[in-house]
């Protein structure tokens, strides 16, 4: 990865590239280099998954499935949501989304060309993410996307929850926390938005109808965020690793605190690749491991793209340089 890093411009990031297993990548004519670089990465990545689905047996390909294929569709679906919400132009919005079959959703092009988000919405009645319809009363309220976003996370982490309890404990175990403390972090990030509202006497009373899923962070703990006068010993009494994820809050460093979690999960996911219960705890921590290395992949183009110093790029790494 470092080697990499060091490139100094695109071009001879992707030479070095090529002689990884990822092989020859090339940027697509009149298309912007750094959402074709994403787009082609991505493709890799879904190759990798695809693999290990069609090797994974019985319930352990169908869980795989749910944990990947959903967890895909969705960052998905956040991006045709931000797409609207912000007026871009439908082929801009396709251009951004990772290129995989609907999973759940029947089209991702009907939802793009969608009038706005409510529409969006309302053309996802029938699939698993109806009860998105729920969270427009916060959209509404608060004039912002982030209520859908948290409750598509929400629906992620309850589906793979449900579909994890034919698993042994052990892959069980690992599969909600891979995810479960995301979803605790994007709670807090939450939580500490909402502190700003004007309205916070019904956001306590309707506390419940925010935060539909929690795992370790519970809705008291949500509660006294929103409620607290500073920030500062809060966080700093928050059990590990919620603690260390958030600190960089404290100097605004909201980027630190997505390359903290992405660290943390990193860690439970090498830590998971070391316990073998039927091959599930290895298959998922393979998959984590192959997005988060794409995640900085895509990072690194982007910083050489742009004409990002370096540094400026890689501190906010998964990987250790």
């Amino acid at each position: 990865m470092r080697r990499l890093a060091e490139a100094g411009d695109i071009e001879g990031f992707l030479r070095l590239l090529s002689h990884t297993p990822y092989g020859e990548i090339a940027l697509e004519d009149g298309v912007d280099p750094s959402i074709s670089l994403e787009r082609s990465l991505n493709y890799k990545l879904l190759g990798r998954v695809e693999e290990v689905l069609r090797a994974a047996p019985g319930r352990m390909g169908a869980f795989l499935e749910v944990f990947t294929l959903m967890r895909l569709e969705v960052i998905n679906l956040k991006r045709i949501l931000r797409g609207r919400f912000t007026g871009l132009p439908p082929n801009t919005i396709m251009a951004s989304l990772i290129p995989m079959q609907p999973y759940e959703v029947a089209d991702y092009g009907e939802l793009a060309e969608a009038g706005d988000v409510v529409e969006v919405v309302s053309r996802l009645r029938g699939t698993p993410y109806e009860a998105l319809e729920e969270a427009l009363d916060f959209l509404r309220l608060f004039d912002a996307l982030w209520p859908l976003e948290l409750r598509l996370s929400h629906l992620y982490f309850s589906e793979v929850s449900r579909e994890a309890e034919v698993l042994p404990r052990v892959a069980r175990s690992l599969a909600r926390r891979l995810i479960g403390v995301e979803v605790d972090v994007e709670n807090l990030l939450a939580a500490i938005k909402l502190r700003a509202v004007e309205k916070r006497g019904e956001v306590l009373r309707r506390i419940g109808e925010i935060f539909t899923s929690t795992y370790l962070i519970e809705h008291g703990l949500i509660k006294r965020v929103i409620e607290a006068e500073s920030l500062q010993p809060l966080i700093r009494g928050l059990d590990h690793p919620y603690d260390w994820i958030l600190e960089p809050l404290l100097e605004d460093d909201m980027a630190m605190i997505r390359a903290r979690l992405r660290r943390y999960i990193r860690t439970l996911a090498m830590d998971g690749r070391r316990v073998d219960d039927y091959g599930m705890s290895v298959a998922l921590s393979y998959i984590m491991l192959n997005e988060l290395e794409k995640n900085d992949l895509v990072s690194i183009g982007w910083g050489l793209i742009q004409g990002i110093p370096i540094e400026n790029v890689t501190r906010y790494l998964t990987h250790s340089l």
